[in-house]
Order: structure tokens, then C-alpha cells, then sequence
């Protein structure tokens, strides 16, 4: 990755700080380690980032299953003549998604 880059994202995550505001009463700032605002850009960035090896091993194991990912979701769509068929692709898909996640 390119160093401009890694480097915005390490001030992104320093001295973050969160507060909660109910009917026009503040809380007093919280410190919170390494965090993404909600609705930032960047998080489906880092989600597509972090899930694109999980939707190649699938491509490589399971030819008949198709993967996609989502702003902050990964899915697996299979199809077969009966239930039976695509409940046992979807249950390797699921293996392959656990040995995958174990590795990381």
C-alpha cells in the first residue's frame, strides 16, 4: 500500500473519542481505541479490503457457488435441482469460510 495512504489511516484511528447526547444532554468524551466512525467511507473500504481473500478462496474451492460481497456483508449464492444439492454446497461454503477466518 502506498505510504500516504497508510498514514491517513493511522490518524484516522488515533485519539478517538465518542460521546452520547440524549435529549440535548452530553455525556463526557470517552477515549476508544481503534475504531471507524459509523457510516464512514473508508469502512466498506476495509470491509472489501479484509473480504476479498475469503471471496477468492471460495471462487477456488466451490466453482458452482457464486460470492459477493456487500458494503459490510460477504454472501454466497448456490443453486441445484433440489434443496439437498445447494444445503451441501452451502455447507462447504461454510467450512471454507471457517478454515479461511482460522488462518487469518
Amino acid at each position: 500500500m502506498n505510504g500516504d495512504l497508510i498514514s491517513w489511516m493511522a490518524r484516522l484511528f488515533k485519539e478517538r473519542t465518542v460521546e452520547r447526547v440524549t435529549e440535548g444532554n452530553v455525556t463526557k468524551r470517552h477515549p476508544v481505541e481503534a475504531t471507524i466512525p459509523q457510516g464512514s467511507q473508508v469502512s466498506s473500504l476495509l470491509v472489501a479490503i479484509n473480504t476479498s481473500g475469503l471471496i477468492r478462496c471460495m471462487s477456488e474451492w466451490i466453482s458452482e457457488v457464486e460470492g459477493q460481497a456487500f458494503a459490510d456483508d460477504v454472501g454466497q449464492v448456490a443453486t441445484g435441482s433440489n434443496i439437498n444439492q445447494v444445503f451441501r454446497k452451502l455447507e462447504v461454503c461454510a467450512r471454507v469460510s471457517i478454515d479461511w477466518a482460522e488462518r487469518q
